[in-house]
């Protein structure tokens, strides 16, 4: 996916966050380790940009990157209303597994970015 029609960018040092309508789209440098201190720091800045608005996360693992599981723990499923996990490796499987167990909102595993982005926008449009 080339993301040129974001409305907001914000580059970090451990990857970069694409803002669009109702989602955001993450994609993490190479092997790195989400804990919960860079999962704080875009919690926060998502929400900042969202205010109370409901939006998706949508995690672009192309490249293969780690996740802390007790990141889940900072994830308000009342805003951050959905998570997608993209990836073509069927590797990802077991971790994206574990990482669904912890999640109380809508979670989805799809091998491809415009599968994802359809569906955070069906849930996004979706009626309180």
């Amino acid at each position: 996916m080339n993301h040129e029609n974001y409305l907001h960018k914000t580059q970090y040092d451990f990857g970069i966050i694409y803002y669009y309508h109702g989602f955001v789209v993450g994609k993490m440098n190479a092997g790195q380790l989400v804990d919960t201190t860079i999962a704080s720091l875009i919690i926060r800045d998502m929400q900042e940009y969202y205010k109370q608005k409901k939006f998706v996360y949508i995690s672009n693992r192309e490249i293969a990157h780690h996740v802390d599981l007790s990141v889940y723990k900072l994830v308000d499923a009342k805003k951050m209303i959905g998570i997608a996990i993209v990836s073509q490796e069927e590797s990802a499987l077991s971790q994206v597994s574990a990482e669904q167990k912890l999640y109380n909102g809508s979670f989805g595993y799809f091998k491809t970015m415009a599968s994802a982005i359809s569906w955070a926008q069906m849930l996004v449009e979706q009626p309180n």
